[in-house]
């Protein structure tokens, strides 16, 4: 059984509606097992990629090749933002953790939410709290004046 009600970072269904509002596109890409990672859906989210875990209670054995690396995100990030027609540039990436070293290196807009020490030295913009608007404002303040 999926623990549905984990704690989350407040005002995720504005910023998920602001930025569908906007024309753009939210991912979440995770480490995390796939089947806690889509509880993301629930608020609004465009896509979430993940890790892929049997289903609990883990009737079959996890398969090495399915879960994640820190690498992986940029991979899954650049074919999105291919597939979108998006500019490096307009992408804006949050992490906590050194596993979203490799994307931060990658991208220019970058925002640590909560993040360690080792995070917060790569990101472009830094932000300590609750709320995801929060951060999302931090956020488009370090985009181009060209990004709507």
């Amino acid at each position: 059984m999926v623990n549905t009600t984990s704690p989350f970072l407040t005002d995720i269904p504005q910023v998920c509606a602001d930025i569908r509002a906007r024309g753009h596109h939210s991912m979440v890409v995770s480490m995390s097992p796939d089947f806690y990672a889509r509880l993301l859906l629930r608020f609004g989210f465009d896509e979430v990629v993940a890790s892929r875990f049997p289903e609990p209670p883990f009737a079959s054995p996890v398969v090495a090749e399915d879960i994640l690396t820190p690498h992986d995100k940029v991979g899954i990030v650049e074919e999105a933002r291919r597939r979108r027609g998006v500019d490096l540039e307009r992408c804006v990436a949050y992490g906590d953790s050194m596993s979203d070293a490799p994307l931060f290196r990658h991208l220019t807009n970058t925002v640590a939410v909560n993040g360690d020490g080792h995070i917060a030295d790569l990101a472009s913009a830094r932000y300590t709290g609750t709320s995801l608007w929060d951060a999302y404002s931090t956020a488009r303040g370090i985009l181009t004046p060209t990004c709507p």
